[in-house]
């Protein structure tokens, strides 16, 4: 297959351009409602938009090496090209690191929002309160890259065609002769559409991160009564080790559900209704109550190492300096640098939320069966 390396004419080079800005246009619309499941929608299409733009730019990056391994090595092996084209954080690598086409401040944009997207997009779940600056930021970061990725290949094209008239709205003229010029005019033009400064940003970002916190604190201090640091610690390891070592865990606990499973054999194939009615020889019970003893023991013995062992990252000290780091949100000099640091104290918060969930849901149990429920 011979490389394509830039559209057959100026037509399909503003077609293919226009879909991109009619998809832009509608994300504008989408953005300025007051309704956060718009906004969601505004950051799923902005991320297949920024996901196309970096598919062209590889497939035609990759036409061309696949042409060249006729006759000399590759710069990226075939099943490597193939990775890269279907994962999306593949493609930002390439094009950040190897091709050097975008910073990596607008990478990190780009990966910061395909999570968020595959989170939206796959469970059903977004943050009503900050989707609109995750949307509006993603919004700038795609107009950015967009005169850059949306130029391939290296060949002049005339703007003054009919064919071509929707692109006057962005001051694209007769006089521009340049494919590149007439790029970046409408890039400029729809990036100045879509307001956002940091400190806007910020304090969105900011005002929910602490009600969300404040609020985590105050269950942990009040109703599980955990204001000492040993104690806030002891509840945060076991929860943390739990949730970090689960897949170890699980191979660690297979012995005692095979013990539990012998059980489940002198049953197999009978009705319910039968299993009163089934006798067990004394040799069976004692052989299987034996196996279940071992392998209890031998978990717990297990279990308890591990954890002696298990070095936690989320402390009473590490939750104060998330507080300061929120805090810290107001002085974020670039919408760029703000969304990362959102997303680290995103994830951690959330996080802790779950382990203070698990832990209330824990002592409910608890409580319930104190109270012979």
């Amino acid at each position: 297959m011979m490389p394509h390396f830039y559209p057959k004419n100026d037509w399909d080079s503003f077609e293919e351009l226009h879909v991109i800005v009619q998809q832009l246009e509608l994300c504008q619309g989408l953005l300025r409602s007051r309704s956060h499941s718009k906004a969601r929608a505004a950051v799923i299409l902005l991320d297949h938009v920024a996901d196309v733009l970096m598919y062209r730019v590889c497939n035609d990056d990759f036409e061309f090496q696949a042409f060249q391994e006729m006759i000399s090595p590759p710069a990226v092996p075939a099943k490597k090209r193939a990775e890269i084209l279907f994962r999306f954080d593949a493609k930002v690598s390439y094009l950040s690191q190897k091709k050097r086409l975008m910073s990596d401040e607008n990478a990190s944009v780009l990966l910061i929002s395909h999570r968020i997207r595959n989170f939206a997009y796959h469970r059903d779940y977004h943050n009503p309160k900050t989707i609109f600056v995750v949307g509006r930021i993603l919004y700038k970061t795609v107009c950015e890259i967009l005169p850059i990725l949306a130029q391939r290949g290296q060949v002049s094209y005339s703007s003054n065609t009919k064919e071509q008239a929707w692109t006057k709205r962005y001051g694209v003229t007769a006089e521009l002769f340049k494919f590149s010029e007439a790029l970046q005019h409408i890039s400029d033009y729809l990036g100045q559409r879509m307001k956002i400064t940091p400190s806007s940003a910020a304090r969105i970002i900011r005002a929910d991160l602490f009600v969300r916190y404040k609020r985590m604190r105050r269950t942990m201090d009040h109703w599980l009564g955990l204001k000492k640091d040993k104690a806030l610690n002891d509840m945060l390891k076991h929860y943390e080790f739990a949730d970090a070592q689960s897949e170890e865990l699980e191979k660690l606990r297979q012995p005692v559900k095979n013990a539990r499973y012998m059980v489940y054999e002198l049953h197999k194939g009978l009705p319910p209704e039968e299993w009163p009615k089934l006798i067990v020889r004394p040799e069976k019970r004692r052989e299987i109550r034996r196996a279940m003893i071992v392998a209890e023991r031998a978990f717990k013995a297990q279990y308890r190492k591990a954890f002696r062992d298990f070095r936690q990252t989320i402390t009473a000290e590490s939750l104060r300096s998330m507080s300061r780091k929120i805090r810290g949100l107001s002085a974020a000099a670039s919408l760029n640098y703000l969304l990362s640091q959102y997303d680290f104290l995103e994830r951690q918060l959330t996080q802790v939320e779950a382990y203070v969930a698990r832990a209330e849901g824990d002592l409910d149990f608890a409580i319930d069966l104190a109270r012979g429920k």
